[in-house]
This record gives C-alpha cells, structure tokens and sequence, in this order.
C-alpha cells in the first residue's frame, strides 16, 4: 500500500477492506492512497481509495478558514484577515487552502494541493498574482506587498500602481517586499539575488538590497569630476549637482519624460530643478547624454550622515517604461554650529 500524501493508515482489516484513516496536523482537503489486493498467488491492479477530509475551521469546505473568509457559510473565493486581502481567481484542478498566519497580527498562507495545473491566486488588491503548482506554498501579508515561499518554487507577477507589470520567481525559502505605488523592491540582508523582469528585460535585484525596480540606466554623479573618483556631496551647500544619464545604442535620453525623473536616498524624492535639463554627450563616446540638476537639499540625506552613500534616480520613458540608476557619493556633513569657513574655533 502507497500511504495517503497527507495523513496516515491504520487498522487494516485485509479480509474486510476496514481501516481507519487520520489526517495530518491541521490539514483539510482531497487525500488518497493506492493498494493492491492479493490471493496469496498474483497482485490485483492498482486500486485507489480517494476522499475529501472536511475541518471545523472552514465550514463552507472552500479551502479559506473561516476567520478569514468574509463568507464562512457559502463557498466562495475572496479572503480578508482586515490587512491581507485576495482572491482565488482560477482554482484549475487544484485544491487551495488558505489560512491566517496564527504568529502574526496580520497574513495568510496559501496552499496548492494534488492538481495537475497552476492556479491562479490575487492579493494585495491585485498588486500581486500568484501561480501555484501543487505542493507549492507562499506566505503573503498586505500593506506593502510582502511574499514568503515556504514551498517554491513559487512565479509571481507584481503589478504597480501604474500598471507596470514586473515578473519573478521565488525559491523556496525566498522572499521580498514590494512597494506598489514606488516600484521599490527589498529582499532580506544574506538571500541570494532575486531576478525580476520588467517589459522582457531581465534585471538584477542584490540581497539585502532596497531601491526601486527599473530597466537599469548609466548615472554620472558630476560628470566631467577626477575619473574613477567618488564624487563629493557638501551637505552644507544650497546649491545643485549635476547628475548625467547616458544613452546607449539601446537608450535614447530624449526619450525620456524629464518630468518623472527622480533622485536622492530613494530615488522618489528630488525632481528635476529647472524642468528641463539639457543635452551633450558627456563622456566623448558620440553618444547624447541627459545632464539634470538636483538641489542638495532635496535629495532627502540626513545632515548627521557622513561617509560613502548609494543615491539612486528614477525615470520613464514616454512610453511608460520605468528606468532605475544609482551612483555613489562621498558626504561632507554641515560644518557644526561655532565653526568658520576654515574650520577654525570662531572668536569669542
């Protein structure tokens, strides 16, 4: 005998066929197990018992715990735990369960079990699509748009409040938040590099990384400074900083809509101080480059820092394609109150 997937047998009784069946920890749903039969001579064929283990926690036997589904008595396919919303948009052949995530104040699980084909699950108020092949489990909390692969692989695609579509697969034991409204993507310190894809391109996303997901572009940070320098940030200035984005045999800046360019320690603060910006081919390769300029004190760095810091822009192309580039910077802090221009003690 093939034991059950999930549960176990016990009590065979051969001459009449009884047994007693016992489902695994917590689980509902459809279970099975195979067995032949045999006269002490030849096997019978392959026979299958199947069946359908209800729980008291999901009354309406939809596969979404009652706490959770806004409609415990009737079957149906949206669940809510007041944070974490869905819905199961396309069970397929599947058998989807749904749980809270008992530890946490707010999350769900969601399970696919014993089908043949992926179903089709909506958190988030659509800001996340899942496709669950059977065994394959996620953890999803809402808010920001949070997934946990607890059995993987996992594909998803995360769709921001714009429209942009942004496709991944998560390992197991892989996980990721997503912003919606700034396309910002994090992933935990020491977790491999997840790679999404945005309009067919495939792009990078680092562990331990948070900056926000775009077709990657070239920045310059003060172009035309010392070559292979890091370029100096005075916190003290109320002045501007040039920043350059170059364009490539594949990127025409002037397809850029230098309205929705963004730069700083997010890239979602400084827009752009003139509107405008202006053209020249930066670095000599024949190529024109887009030359912007930031206020220093828009860029959203906190005056205590020092040190070497990662900025990062954003932009779209008119067609709506997002863009994402980062360069670095060394800061130099505001000159502490009492000092002069030379960094001298001020007189009393």
């Amino acid at each position: 005998m093939a034991p059950p997937a999930n549960g176990g047998v016990v009590n065979w009784d051969s001459p009449t066929g009884d047994y007693t069946y016992f489902p695994a920890t917590d689980y509902c749903g459809p279970d099975s197990f195979h067995f032949v039969a045999n006269d002490s001579t030849v096997d019978s064929n392959l026979a299958s018992h199947e069946f359908l283990v209800r729980c008291p926690t999901d009354r309406d036997f939809d596969g979404i715990n009652n706490v959770i589904d806004p409609e415990p008595d009737l079957h149906s396919d949206d669940f809510s735990d007041g944070t974490t919303t869905g819905t199961i948009l396309d069970r397929a052949d599947q058998w989807i369960r749904v749980r809270e995530v008992l530890e946490a104040e707010s999350g769900v699980t969601v399970r696919a079990i014993l089908g043949t084909n992926p179903a089709t699950v909506s958190a988030c108020n659509g800001s996340a699509l899942l496709n669950l092949d059977a065994g394959e489990q996620v953890g999803i909390t809402c808010g920001s748009v949070s997934i946990e692969v607890i059995d993987g692989p996992v594909d998803a695609v995360l769709v921001g409040s714009d429209g942009t579509e942004i496709s991944v697969s998560l390992d197991a034991s892989q996980s990721l938040t997503f912003y919606p409204e700034t396309l910002v993507m994090t992933t935990p310190e020491g977790q491999a590099d997840i790679i999404v894809t945005i309009d067919g391109q495939p792009v990078i996303i680092p562990g331990g990384n948070s900056s926000p997901v775009g077709i990657p572009i070239e920045v310059i940070i003060r172009p035309g400074a010392d070559d292979g320098a890091v370029p100096v940030l005075n916190l003290s200035s109320n002045g501007v900083v040039p920043v350059a984005i170059l364009g490539t045999e594949m990127l025409d800046v002037r397809q850029i809509d230098v309205t929705t360019v963004r730069f700083g320690g997010t890239g979602l603060e400084a827009a752009e101080t003139h509107g405008r910006g202006h053209y020249e081919d930066t670095n000599d390769d024949g190529l024109v480059d887009l030359v912007l300029h930031f206020r220093i004190g828009a860029l959203g760095i906190e005056p205590e820092l020092s040190g070497t810091l990662t900025l990062y822009l954003t932009a779209r192309l008119q067609s709506e394609t997002p863009l994402a580039g980062l360069g670095e910077v060394d800061l130099r802090p505001p000159r502490p109150a009492g000092r002069n221009g030379r960094g001298k003690g001020a007189n009393n």
